[in-house]
């Protein structure tokens, strides 16, 4: 049985989200295609260990320069990176991967470890629940979250965001987060992994060097039947908007 390293790393200085859930949402889903997975959360001074998949989490802009400065202390995370290591950031996760944190002028207040290609600025206020448009290049069907912050990204020209929305806002207004390679940076939370099993099989997927649509269809389960009813509860919930119809000369 192939056998994933997976490491969460230092949950404990961002705010709490139930990111960590990811971790458990991830090993079910490798157990269901046939991998194992040795997870390992890494806190405090513990160095960060080589690995195939990095999930890293949590909320609120106070901890992203501490997390940033702590997988800095050592070149094994960039080096993993690098190498081609699979990565999920969520919210203050992705921000600690970006530039770092600007003002008003665009200058840095507190800079990330420029993994990936945008800086983070103040914006609105993003809570609600979202849905997004389904990514068939990525085998990802509609899937549900939940957002909540206060951050706009401003990224280069030629940075992907992860997934449109079909249902409320995020960071990027209708769009969400940054994809690029195998990293996938996103705000939305649930956790993602336990709402959404599809993104799980895209990171197993990159992380065994296969292709996502190569995977067998799994029976449905009672995470997709939640998620899936939970999308049809907020679609239904969304805003209407009202459009004029044009009067025919005539």
């Amino acid at each position: 049985m192939t056998v994933l390293k997976v490491a969460l790393l230092h949950p404990l200085l961002t705010v709490a989200c139930g990111d960590d859930a990811n971790v458990l949402a991830l090993a079910h889903r490798a157990h269901e295609r046939g991998l194992d997975v040795d997870a390992v959360v890494v806190h405090g001074s513990e160095p960060v260990p080589t690995a195939d998949i990095y999930l890293l989490g949590g909320s609120g802009q106070t901890g992203v320069r501490a997390l940033a400065e702590q997988l800095t202390e050592s070149d094994v995370f960039s080096d993993q990176v690098d190498a081609g290591a699979v990565v999920l950031a969520v919210d203050a996760g992705m921000d600690a991967l970006g530039r770092g944190m600007v003002d008003e002028r665009g200058q840095i207040l507190a800079p990330g470890l420029s993994v990936l290609g945008f800086t983070s600025a103040r914006g609105p206020l993003q809570d609600a629940s979202v849905v997004t448009m389904p990514v068939p290049d990525l085998g990802l069907p509609a899937m549900s979250g939940w957002v909540q912050h206060r951050v706009a990204l401003r990224p280069d020209p030629d940075t992907d965001p992860f997934v449109e929305l079909e249902v409320g806002h995020s960071d990027r207004g209708r769009h969400d987060g940054v994809h690029s390679g195998r990293i996938i940076g996103t705000r939305l939370h649930g956790p993602i992994l336990g709402r959404n099993p599809e993104v799980a099989d895209l990171l197993l997927a990159w992380a065994t060097a296969r292709n996502v649509a190569d995977w067998e269809q799994l029976p449905e389960g009672p995470q997709e039947r939640a998620r899936d009813a939970r999308v049809a509860e907020d679609r239904a919930a969304a805003p209407r908007v009202s459009v004029k119809k044009k009067r025919l000369p005539a």
